[in-house]
């Protein structure tokens, strides 16, 4: 499948003129769908949802949120908002059996900040109710996850031996090995 940086399919997504691109591009950006307003509404995200349904048939496979605290509030203080996102996120999960994945901050409270947080850094102490929250940091190339929560497995919640993967931020491409990141990145140059 053709690589291509996030900033060209951004590009090629808002253009109104006619781009021929290789068949699975083309495919994966008529099929992802992006709400344009940045501080959404819980109903607004409910209403593309069943926009998406009406569509294709059944629902997206995933719903990605970014960010929680962008989500308009129903309540003058934030942590109470922020917590019934979350809830309402969780509905969503269970009624359209789509993967949910919210990003949300943790608070700076890390002595090293190219190190993932642990669960007690979460902020808004809404880690509750999600099934898994993946703590992550960017150090270079390398892109360090911790599970602080894993519902179902092993979790790390103090963050203290998180998976180091490495990343090609421009594709927004993760490779198991540093190895696997330089031979991607030297294809993509002779491409």
């Amino acid at each position: 499948m053709l690589q291509m940086p996030v900033s060209d399919v951004k590009r090629l997504r808002d253009t109104e003129a006619e781009v021929l691109l290789e068949d699975a591009i083309y495919d994966l950006t008529r099929r992802v769908r992006i709400e344009p307003d940045p501080h959404p509404t819980l109903d607004g995200i409910y209403e593309e949802v069943q926009a998406y349904v009406e569509v294709f048939g059944m629902p997206p496979a995933a719903i990605f949120v970014d960010n929680l605290m962008n989500i308009q509030a129903t309540h003058d203080n934030e942590w109470t908002g922020l917590r019934d996102a979350m809830s309402a996120l969780h509905s969503l999960a269970r009624e359209t059996e789509s993967a949910v994945i919210a990003l949300h901050h943790t608070s700076e409270q890390s002595s090293n900040p190219d190190a993932p947080g642990p669960m007690r850094s979460v902020m808004g102490k809404v880690n509750q109710l999600p099934e898994v929250i993946l703590s992550v940091a960017r150090d270079g190339d390398k892109f360090h996850v911790a599970a602080v929560k894993n519902r179902d497995g092993e979790a790390d919640p103090n963050a203290t031996n998180p998976t180091t993967v490495y990343c090609d931020a421009p594709t927004m491409s993760l490779f198991n090995s540093l190895q696997e990141l330089e031979l991607y990145r030297t294809k993509r140059e002779w491409q």
